[in-house]
């Protein structure tokens, strides 16, 4: 039992936070107060309404393919250093696998889009990096949703 003392501890301070965040989703927000009203379900209606059901879709399908990924690509390499009886060629793997973490966002491609929406520029594409890519078509047809 007090092997798992640190992990229930743990396990209790994250149950707790969730459970205060349950409460706050569940009360009713009054607009202008600092109070908040009885008890209502209007807060996951409205989380529903069909304008976020298409972050939420995207949300988790790209969680789901970047679960897929992540276990497809880590399986061959946990089961090499795993199995492999040389300590040299385990130490290897371990460095080729942890090297491209230690390199510099200089040296790691970076090009993402987003967009932004406002009355006088309604679904402008803008992109975290100055090339031209970001400007392509699949970036603001993504805009254009």
């Amino acid at each position: 039992m007090t092997r798992l003392a640190p992990a229930l501890a743990v396990l209790a301070v994250f149950a707790a936070a969730l459970g205060a965040l349950f409460r706050w989703s569940v009360l009713e927000f009054v607009p202008g107060s600092l109070q908040t009203g009885g008890l209502t379900l209007a807060n996951f209606r409205a989380v529903l309404a069909p304008q976020y059901l298409g972050a939420i879709r995207d949300t988790v399908v790209l969680s789901a393919l970047t679960t897929v990924l992540t276990l497809v690509a880590a399986y061959p390499v946990a089961y090499a250093l795993a199995r492999t009886p040389s300590r040299r060629v385990r130490s290897l793997i371990l460095v080729l696998t942890l090297a491209p973490f230690f390199t510099g966002p200089s040296y790691v491609p970076t090009r993402g889009c987003w967009c932004s929406a406002t009355p006088s520029s309604p679904g402008r594409c803008r992109c975290s990096s100055p090339s031209a890519a970001c400007w392509s078509d699949w970036c603001t047809s993504r805009c254009r949703r």
